[in-house]
């Protein structure tokens, strides 16, 4: 007579236990020694079809959290155009598209940066590649702007770009690591008072002391003075961390 497999009974949850799926290796044991070749066949069938339902759960879980949703969270920089630290939140339009907002404070002053992000290709998984542009501004220290022989804007503005490695975990949560590069687009506001007494010298950095601010790094004030003076753009490197919980629009 041939062996028919047991039949396996799959008990209710208790009350208030958890819902969620357990993972294959945990759900059914091995045959024991001596079942039959029906019995392994049945099992081994059984554990491939839980780890398919898995899969396909895990791929539609990043599915939700790529898609449509917000982002909350805090971010971390050196040069960066939210400052050292501060706080961001990000919108996301599409699997491709995402609108970050974020202040903080850098160097002596306050940050604020509107951001563009565009992913090039559809993340299949945790990580894609990332692309952004967008504005930022920092504020000058009010001491720096009440010295008499120096005339300072209120904020640097900055222009910047950068390509940055992106993760959106299973968990809900959401890591960026961003390397850009920022163009001050104001250079020219930054000069010596005309007719002022003073140590400001558009031709000489040492007789030029003070600074301002610009993201998480510090750029002398006589640098942006000399380089105004000289013609020269202004442009840094920065790096940032972005970190927060991801919340799908389900």
């Amino acid at each position: 007579m041939e062996d028919v497999p047991p039949v396996v009974l799959l008990a209710a949850p208790a009350p208030g236990a958890s819902h969620r799926s357990p993972s294959p290796s945990r759900s059914l044991a091995p045959p024991a020694p001596g079942a039959s070749s029906a019995e392994r066949a049945f099992a081994a069938e059984l554990q491939k079809r839980m780890r398919i339902a898995e899969a396909r759960r895990r791929v539609e879980r990043l599915r939700t959290l790529w898609g449509r949703g917000v982002v909350v969270g805090g971010t971390l920089g050196v040069g960066a155009p939210a400052g050292l630290a501060g706080f961001t939140a990000q919108i996301n339009p599409s699997p491709r598209w995402g609108v970050s907002w974020a202040g903080g404070v850098g160097g002596l002053g306050a940050a604020a940066a509107v951001q563009v992000w565009w992913r090039p290709l559809i993340p299949g998984d945790e990580w894609a590649p990332t692309l952004g542009a967008g504005f930022s501004v920092n504020v000058t220290p009010a001491e720096q702007r009440a010295l008499p022989d120096r005339q300072l804007p209120l904020a640097a503005r900055w222009f910047n770009v950068e390509v940055a490695s992106e993760w959106r975990f299973t968990s809900g949560r959401l890591l960026r690591v961003g390397l850009g590069h920022g163009f001050l687009l104001n250079g020219s506001a930054f000069r010596c008072r005309e007719g002022a007494d003073g140590p400001c010298d558009a031709a000489s950095e040492s007789n030029v002391p003070g600074w301002a601010p610009y993201g998480g790094g510090l750029v002398r004030t006589p640098d942006l003075i000399v380089a105004n003076a000289q013609g020269k753009p202004v442009h840094l490197w920065f790096l940032h961390i972005d970190f927060g919980a991801i919340f799908p629009f389900e």
